[in-house]
């Protein structure tokens, strides 16, 4: 997940696009004072490092800072992977809106209705709500209560957790203090939308 330092970051750089780009030595400057001193992200420390991309016209630059994991002093390229966070979560409501306007789905449906059938959650019924999932008033945790059992590698955190794992642990939630109302934000949610966007079309979220 991305805090609110990098989201910082993210809009001084957007801020520093408008001046033309002259060479990267310039752009590091510029780069250094914004995360260094306006956003006190603490490289090497408490963040292992991160990277800087920017376009000017034809041009790209790639500016890195720290290294891949607090372990290691191998420097970052443009090709180093990064986990994403929550930005899937874009692409999984714009997926969604594109099949509630196809008419395949609709916000009101039951999210039993939208899963396999042997996936149920008879404690909940049919008052969970696909829209209780996209506004996160569906009680369910941020992860799932069982995800750190199957978390072998922490640089990849949800690898080993699969989709079988979700619905098992979504079959058989209490939802003890749902109302249908309160907030908790939660990547669960989404992961069941995206498990729901399958199931309805009958193709897998890459294809799609």
């Amino acid at each position: 997940m991305m805090d609110s330092r990098i989201y910082t970051l993210l809009i001084l750089l957007g801020i520093t696009f408008g001046l033309k780009a002259q060479s990267t030595k310039e752009l590091k400057d510029i780069t250094d004072k914004i995360i260094i001193h306006d956003t006190k992200i603490k490289i090497g420390k408490t963040t292992p490092g991160l990277i800087a991309a920017m376009i000017d016209n034809d041009s790209t630059y790639i500016i890195d800072y720290g290294s891949t994991n607090m372990d290691s002093l191998t420097r970052m390229t443009e090709h180093t992977i990064f986990e994403m966070g929550s930005f899937s979560k874009v692409f999984t409501i714009s997926l969604l809106s594109i099949l509630k306007d196809e008419g395949l789905v609709d916000y009101e449906s039951s999210v039993n209705s939208l899963l396999p059938k042997v996936f149920e959650n008879t404690k909940i019924g049919d008052k969970l709500k696909l829209k209780h999932l996209l506004s996160h008033s569906s009680s369910l945790p941020k992860l799932p209560n069982d995800f750190g059992l199957k978390q072998p590698d922490p640089n990849d955190p949800y690898s080993a957790y699969t989709k079988e794992d979700l619905l098992s642990f979504y079959a058989t939630h209490p939802f003890e203090d749902w109302n249908g109302e309160s907030y908790v934000y939660s990547h669960v949610n989404y992961a069941l939308v995206e498990v729901i966007i399958e199931h309805v079309t009958k193709k897998s979220y890459r294809e799609l």
